[in-house]
């Protein structure tokens, strides 16, 4: 029997993980259709639509849950005896265990339980800042503080609107071009994603109908592909760590940050950005407390969002 190298059972393990995780896609299992918002708009926002377990169940997963966690869990135990007390098998266990959250998560739409998963692979309000005794929630309410007073003219301007998501494609598709060698990345339109854009493995998605302002063109240059695609680029260049081109969800966390400070070093943000991403924040603390999908569109609303806007921002937050 040939004794394979550290770098060769690495690669094996990793490279497992990869075709493993391969068919779970969790926005497409927690999406709602269009008729939520359109229930919402006939009731004038009085009636809270009905989504809850049989709503979810209709949704395909894409995967057998109870096959993938088997698969998940046969990986898991194998890379301590492959592996023994390498700190790069902690890893990868860790990252096993997070999918086998992520599969309990996708089984758990509609219930409590979503949530409690939710919080954990992805983190809360409530959490703390490394290094520091503040809370995410402590540092928002400070930073909302400081928004709120400014008056909104000074916030920065509100740039028109004027470019289509077909134009949007375009523009990216040639800026990508000039930054990433060889044809890597891709951009197209998709009527299938709840924001406006979003970015997933190779591809930015701009959604279908949308409009969007030049100035919202610099910020997905930076932020969906500079950032999402680029370090997802960067993993699939790695010829043994193959893991590293997916990011699990306790990378979500860094890869936002990350992505919102890089707007910021280019210049590409301004204080209106900021007080949408914060009030993002806030929304998710109102639902913690209890707030219903009817109470955090009245949020949004009175800090000044449009009818749209207030019913997007909710589903984001409410979809876990």
């Amino acid at each position: 029997m040939v004794d394979l190298s550290i770098k060769e059972k690495i690669k094996r393990l990793s490279q497992q993980i990869v075709e493993i995780q391969r068919p779970i896609r969790i926005l497409d299992a927690i999406k709602w259709d269009s008729r939520v918002e359109t229930e919402l708009k006939k009731t004038r926002f009085k009636e809270m639509p009905q989504i809850g377990i049989d709503y979810y169940q209709k949704i395909d997963l894409g995967f057998h849950p109870g096959k993938k966690m088997e698969e998940l869990r046969s990986v898991l135990d194998s890379i301590k005896p492959i592996l023994g007390s390498d700190p790069l098998g902690e890893l990868l266990r860790d990252m096993v265990e997070q999918y086998m959250d992520v599969v309990r998560l996708l089984l758990a739409r509609g219930t409590k339980q979503f949530w409690e998963y939710s919080k954990k692979l992805y983190g809360s309000p409530r959490d703390h800042f490394f290094g520091n005794g503040s809370t995410i929630f402590e540092m928002s309410q400070i930073l909302y503080s400081i928004l709120s007073r400014i008056d909104d003219r000074v916030l920065g301007p509100s740039y028109p609107e004027n470019c289509d998501a077909r134009m949007v494609v375009d523009i990216l598709h040639d800026r990508f071009r000039g930054y990433f060698s060889g044809n890597l990345v891709h951009v197209k339109l998709s009527d299938g994603i709840l924001a406006d854009a979003s970015a997933g493995g190779d591809t930015v998605k701009i959604k279908e109908g949308a409009f969007f302002s030049k100035r919202d063109i610099d910020i997905l240059e930076v932020h969906e592909g500079w950032v999402h695609l680029g370090t997802t680029q960067n993993g699939l260049q790695q010829n043994t760590a193959k893991w590293l081109s997916k990011g699990p969800p306790r990378c979500s966390a860094t890869q936002e940050g990350l992505a919102v400070l890089m707007e910021i070093f280019t210049f590409r943000t301004y204080p209106r950005r900021a007080r949408h991403i914060n009030d993002r924040i806030l929304g998710i603390m109102r639902v913690e407390e209890g707030a219903n999908l009817l109470e955090l569109i009245e949020f949004y609303r009175t800090e000044g969002y449009s009818e749209e806007e207030c019913i997007t921002n909710a589903q984001r937050i409410f979809r876990g």
